[in-house]
C-alpha cells in the first residue's frame, strides 16, 4: 500500500497537539479512531501526543453534563489532569460538545492549552497548492 505524502504546513515551527475522540464517533457504528491521527500524522510539522491511558470521556456526552453537572465535571478535571501531562499546546476534536467542555475548563483555568476544531486547525495549518 502506498502511504501518501506528508502535507505542506504554512508554518515550519513544530506544534505539539492532542486529538481528543468524541466517545459518539470511538464507540458508534463507524468506529472513527485511528483516520483522524492518521490525517495529522501527515503533517510533518505538528508531533501528535496522546493521552497516558488512552483516549478518554470529556463528561460531555449529549444530556449528560446537564442531567449530572457534578459527575461531568469530575470526569472533565481528570481529563484535564491527564491531558496536561502530554505537553501538548493544542487539543483538537471533531465533537462541538466536547470543544465546549474543553473550552470551559479553559475558561476556568484548567489548562492553557488553545482548544480547536479539527477542520479549523487543518485549514490553518495547510496550504493548498
Amino acid at each position: 500500500m502506498l502511504r501518501p505524502p506528508p502535507i505542506a504546513c504554512r508554518d515550519q515551527a513544530s506544534l505539539k497537539v492532542c486529538y481528543h475522540d468524541p466517545c459518539h464517533l470511538r464507540f458508534g457504528k463507524l468506529r472513527v479512531h485511528q483516520q483522524p491521527r492518521q490525517l495529522l500524522g501527515r503533517i510533518p510539522q505538528l508531533e501528535l501526543t496522546e493521552l497516558p491511558d488512552g483516549p478518554q470521556c470529556c463528561g460531555h456526552g449529549g444530556f449528560f453534563h446537564l442531567t449530572h453537572p457534578g459527575s461531568a465535571t469530575a470526569i472533565l478535571e481528570q481529563l484535564v489532569v491527564d491531558f496536561r501531562k502530554t505537553g501538548a499546546q493544542v487539543v483538537t476534536t471533531t465533537c462541538s460538545g466536547c470543544l465546549l467542555h474543553w473550552q470551559q475548563a479553559q475558561v476556568e483555568d484548567q489548562h492553557q492549552a488553545r482548544v480547536i476544531h479539527l477542520a479549523i486547525l487543518l485549514d490553518f495549518l495547510l496550504e493548498f497548492r
